[in-house]
């Protein structure tokens, strides 16, 4: 990849299109950028109370 957020992207897609889990210690982070750059959610979230607090705060 020649940037970061190119590598992130590819990354990102990576775990949907294989179907994978994301990795639990960064779980949270990667359930950030699916909600706020993809907006989308799946049936296999993890809640995360200050997460949904956080993307609350910042769209409002």
């Amino acid at each position: 990849m020649f940037n970061i957020l190119s590598a992130i992207d590819k990354c990102f897609k990576i775990f949907h299109l294989f179907n994978l889990e994301y990795p639990p210690a960064s779980s949270i982070v990667w359930t950030f950028i699916q909600k706020y750059f993809y907006c989308f959610n799946t049936k296999y979230d993890k809640p995360y109370h200050t997460l949904s607090q956080f993307l609350s705060d910042i769209k409002n």
